[in-house]
């Protein structure tokens, strides 16, 4: 997903200008170029030399209503893909509920046996929040949590369940070409094959 708080860009994925396609195809088709859960390293669906899809997700569901909170409305956008259900048993599913008034969006990714009955072992697991060229990020002093600025002056916070929240080195390709080092939110680790699910929060502070 990506987020914008007014013309000023949150959440991001690493974009790619068709004229520049060929310099950055490679990075910005990676699953990890993206705002979202990557397992064991690997792209959801596999990209071939050739340029061309492999084998990966197959199935996607998609589920969007409008619900009621405590002091407003809100939508919430239920997905799921099975692009590592192959590999690693588990079947992605992301919920997000994000306040009609755009203050706060609520995440939760889980991950889900494919199957009938469960495989063992675990398996690595990164969540990845690219940010927009212009969010300056200060990480918590307790490492759960960070503090996003613009420059228009506002700050939105973000709070996760996990035990550390990293930072990491990213790059933003803008509409025109050109590539922008910004940074990446980063929640990682081991997940058991039986399943798992983490939940954030981005709100919108003051």
């Amino acid at each position: 997903f990506e987020l914008s708080s007014g013309r000023q860009r949150l959440i991001v994925n690493s974009g790619v200008d068709s004229l520049y396609r060929e310099t950055y195809r490679e990075m910005a088709r990676m699953t990890a170029a993206h705002s979202t859960l990557v397992l064991g390293d690997a792209n959801s669906t596999a990209v071939l030399i050739n340029g061309k899809l492999g084998t990966g997700v197959g199935e996607v569901e998609v589920d969007r209503r409008s619900i009621d909170l405590d002091h407003g409305k809100a939508t919430r956008i239920e997905a799921s893909h099975d692009g590592y259900a192959q590999r690693f048993g588990l079947l992605h599913r992301r919920i997000l509920i994000l306040r009609d008034d755009g203050s706060e969006l609520r995440g939760e990714d889980l991950l889900i046996p494919s199957g009938r009955k469960g495989k063992r072992g675990k398996v690595p697991y990164a969540l990845r929040f690219h940010l927009g060229p212009q969010a300056a990020l200060k990480l918590s002093d307790n490492g759960r949590g960070a503090t996003l600025s613009l420059p228009d002056g506002s700050y939105w916070q973000f709070i996760t369940g996990a035990e550390r929240l990293e930072s990491e080195e990213s790059l933003w390709v803008d509409g025109e070409g050109r590539p922008h080092p910004v940074e990446q939110l980063v929640i990682q680790g081991l997940v058991s094959r039986g399943g798992g699910n983490f939940s954030w929060l981005l709100k919108r502070m003051g």
